[in-house]
C-alpha cells in the first residue's frame, strides 16, 4: 500500500515559530501582555460591539457569539508563552531553539485562569445595560481555550506533523463554530 507523502509543513512551522517568539519574550513583557488583554476583553464587554453587517443580518448574533473563542484561545497562548518563558522554555541539553514542553500542570493553570476569565468577563458584562451574559458564552470561552491549549500541546510534540496540525487546527475551528452556533441558537429559558 502506497502511502501518501507529509504536506509541506506550512501550519507545523509557523506555529513553531509563533511559539519561539512568545517564548522568547521577556517575562515582564510577557506578562504585559497577558494583563493588557485582560484588560482589552475587559473594554470589550463594556462596550455595545458593531459589527459591520447590515442590521437585519440574521447571523449577526453568530459572529458575535464566535468572537469568544478567539478572544479567549488568545488569552490562553499569551498566557503559554508568559509560563512557558525563556526560564523554562526548554531543557538545557537540547540546546538552543529547542520546543518547550506544555505540562498538564500548566495547562490546567492556563484553562482556569482563562476559564475564570471568562466567568468574571461573563459577569461585567451582564452588568452592562444593553449586554446580557449566558453561561453559554462561558462555554465558548473554553472551548476556544481547550481548543488552543490542544493545538499548542501537539506543536509543541518533537513528533508533531503538519497533517496532524492542519487536522486540529480544522477540529478546533468547528468546535469553535459548533459552541457558538449552540450558544446563539439554543434558547435558554
Amino acid at each position: 500500500m502506497r502511502r501518501t507523502p507529509e504536506p509541506r509543513p506550512f501550519w507545523l512551522s509557523h506555529l513553531r515559530r509563533a511559539g519561539r517568539f512568545l517564548t522568547g519574550i521577556p517575562r515582564p513583557l510577557a506578562w504585559a501582555l497577558v494583563f493588557g488583554w485582560m484588560g482589552g476583553v475587559w473594554w470589550l464587554s463594556a462596550t455595545t460591539i458593531d459589527l459591520p453587517l447590515p442590521e437585519d443580518a440574521r447571523w449577526r448574533p453568530l459572529f458575535t457569539n464566535l468572537g469568544h473563542a478567539p478572544l479567549f484561545g488568545v488569552l490562553a497562548l499569551l498566557l503559554a508563552g508568559a509560563l512557558l518563558g525563556p526560564s523554562v522554555s526548554s531543557d538545557p541539553a537540547s540546546g538552543p531553539g529547542a520546543l518547550p514542553v506544555l505540562s498538564p500542570t500548566r495547562a490546567l493553570v492556563i484553562g482556569l485562569w482563562a476559564g475564570t476569565w471568562g466567568i468574571v468577563d461573563e459577569w461585567h458584562q451582564s452588568r452592562v445595560p444593553g449586554r446580557d451574559a449566558t453561561v453559554l458564552d462561558v462555554a465558548t470561552d473554553l472551548v476556544g481555550v481547550l481548543c488552543t491549549l490542544w493545538v499548542v500541546t501537539y506543536v509543541l510534540r518533537a513528533d508533531a506533523l503538519e497533517l496532524g496540525t492542519r487536522r486540529r487546527l480544522l477540529v478546533g475551528v468547528l468546535l469553535c463554530l459548533l459552541a457558538a452556533s449552540v450558544a446563539t441558537f439554543l434558547p435558554l429559558s
